[in-house]
This record gives structure tokens, sequence and C-alpha cells, in this order.
């Protein structure tokens, strides 16, 4: 059976396509969040809607991260009990809190400041 040449080629991207995909999200699971205690809570109520680098890419407070969880409860997260929430939160604020650095670098330290000149602006 003959197919036609642009069938092929889509037949082709299509694999190509969905072989990247599958390559993407390995990669993506090896990487995951941070373990610890209450991780696997994040991964059951937070990890079903979005990918864990929503919640890797953020430092936020507690508090932060609190409103975080409200705001998502408006949008269909089911209510969490206290023991719940508070095991989330205290996962969330260790490994991803504003002061935690464990995947990105310390900032930069300012020792000098360089002003450039506009061009014209110098006497001559």
């Amino acid at each position: 059976m003959h197919t036609h040449p642009r069938f092929r080629s889509l037949l082709a991207l299509s694999l190509l396509l969905a072989s990247g995909f599958a390559s993407i999200e390995s990669a993506s699971a090896e990487r995951g969040l941070a373990p610890g205690k209450g991780s696997d809570l994040v991964q059951r109520h937070c990890i079903r809607c979005h990918s864990e680098r929503i919640i890797i890419q953020q430092r936020a407070s507690r508090e932060n991260w609190r409103e975080t969880i409200e705001s998502m409860q408006s949008q269909g997260l089911e209510p969490l009990d206290q023991a719940t929430e508070k095991a989330i939160l205290d996962y969330l604020a260790r490994h991803y809190g504003p002061e935690s650095t464990t995947s990105r670098r310390a900032p930069l330290q300012v020792e000098q400041w360089y002003f450039l000149e506009e061009e014209g602006s110098r006497e001559q």
C-alpha cells in the first residue's frame, strides 16, 4: 500500500514530537520537587493541576504561599484540613521560601557602579 508523501511526513513529525514531549516529561519527573516531609502532599494536591515548575520557580513567604493556596481554592482546589495545609505550608516555606537558595545563586554584590556618558556630553 502506498501512502501520500505528505502523510508520511506528518506521521514522522507526529512521532518525533511525541517522543520529544515524553523525554521532557521524564526529565521533569527526574528533577521534581525537593524531597522532604510534605512533598507527597504537594504532589497530591498541587501537581495534579499544574507543573512542578510553577512551584520550583517561586520564592514566596509562608503567608504568600497561604494566599496562593487560597487563590487555588477559589479556582477549584478542594478545601484542605488544617494539618494538611500546615504540612504543605511547612514544606513550601522550607524549600521554596524567599531565603531558600537551593536552586539559585546568591545575589551579586555591586562593588562599584559605572555610569555611561551620553555621546556628545563630553567637553572637547
